[in-house]
């Protein structure tokens, strides 16, 4: 079945600074089993965090 699960996600971000975001998540799955007659509900909380270096080069000379 190709259609064998459903999913809800919604979510919360909180930028710390321009480099640092975490997120926090709830997601509910619906899931049909192989056997094809059974079903399975997860409630499933999630916790990102994601880090974004900048990568530009600094301008290091002191051009007077």
């Amino acid at each position: 079945n190709v259609f064998d699960q459903s999913r809800v996600l919604v979510g919360l971000a909180y930028p710390f600074s321009r480099a640092f975001t975490a997120q926090v998540a709830y997601m509910y799955q619906y899931t049909q089993q192989a056997s094809g007659n059974a079903f399975q509900a997860n409630d499933v909380l999630r916790l990102y965090l994601f880090h974004t270096p900048d990568r530009r080069k600094q301008n290091t000379h002191n051009d007077l």
